[in-house]
């Protein structure tokens, strides 16, 4: 009996080894093998005319994709094995309607009843005034209304407003206490300010005491070391640019030039990139061709989790508060 239960026991474990090890397989599989991508397009001047084509492909093309914008309509297309779905592009409708539309959706005159359309021969059959139309429909006029429901007109009210106020007037007592009001007001908004004023530099006092730590500046450092590493490793084999930009608003335009900038010393020979700070504009081409490899990724995670310093600020950034 107990050699049976060793039996079972080794068949267990043996079956446990082959997943783990295929597990492992996969891993170093989705790790090693690359994602080839292939990236073009261009624009003329507008979001009307721009274009843009991608493709890639992963695991020998076992799961691959196309995405295309053309025309401002967006298509893509993913396969994973033999399974395929995606959508397709579809152009906008024109909101204009047809000539043909239009002339049926026009009323119709009817000649019979004097040149009106037929909605309102209907409720008045005959040509009459305003006052005969009311009749008709049972609607009384704005006098006629206003003596109705007793109430005066705009003559009438404005004399009644004049007697009155020409008769009564205001007492002092309320006028003081109008402006005592509105003083209270104004001191408890002149409060208000200043209160939110102090809030605000106190949390810049506890967070540029946070950001200029030591062990914070050297986490900063790390993650900034790795991500120039990351981005040289994943630079694209074959690209060009050639981009005129610029958004209207000068600000706008230097926020990105600056952003960009940043990266200019890792694709700065292959782009020529033409800011606009006067008007809004978008012009130019681009051709994009690499290979994207896991494992460049996973061994950079790796190296800031192996840092006492970055472990430290991750730490500290969930526990901070500005209480």
């Amino acid at each position: 009996m107990v050699h049976i239960l060793l039996f079972v026991l080794k068949i267990i474990g043996w079956i446990l080894l082959a997943i783990l090890a295929l597990f492992v397989l996969l891993v170093c599989v989705m790790l090693l093998t690359p994602l080839r991508y292939f990236v073009s397009g261009s624009c003329g001047g507008s979001l009307e005319s721009l274009q843009i084509n991608a493709r890639f492909s992963f695991l020998l093309h076992l799961i691959r994709g196309s995405v295309q914008y053309e025309n401002e309509a967006l298509a893509w297309e993913m396969s994973i094995g033999w399974k395929r779905f995606g959508k397709k592009g579809e152009e906008k409708e024109s909101v204009a309607e047809k000539p043909d539309e239009q002339k049926q959706r026009l009323p119709v005159k009817d000649t019979s009843s004097g040149g009106r359309t037929a909605e309102e021969s209907k409720e008045c059959p005959e040509k009459c005034t305003a006052r005969e139309f009311g009749e008709h429909t049972g609607k009384c006029t704005a006098a006629e209304s206003g003596k109705r429901t007793g109430k005066c007109t705009a003559a009438e009210s404005g004399g009644h407003t004049a007697g009155a106020s020409g008769s009564e007037k205001i007492p002092e007592d309320t006028c003081t206490d109008k402006l005592s009001m509105r003083f209270q007001r104004i001191t408890c908004t002149f409060q208000t300010f200043c209160d939110k004023i102090k809030a605000l530099l106190r949390k810049k006092e506890i967070l540029t005491a946070f950001i200029t730590d030591e062990i914070h500046k050297a986490a900063f450092f790390k993650l900034l070391e790795q991500f120039q590493k990351f981005l040289r490793r994943m630079k694209p084999k074959e690209f060009r640019i050639n981009v005129h930009f610029g958004f209207g608003n000068p600000s706008h335009t230097g926020i990105l030039l600056a952003g960009i900038s940043m990266l200019y010393p890792i694709f700065g020979e292959h782009a020529e990139i033409e800011p606009d700070f006067e008007q809004k504009v978008l012009e130019g081409n681009m051709f994009l061709k690499g290979r994207l490899q896991f494992w460049i990724a996973a061994a950079a995670a790796f190296n800031l989790l192996c840092s006492k310093e970055v472990r430290a600020t991750v730490r500290h950034i969930k526990k901070f508060s500005f209480d």
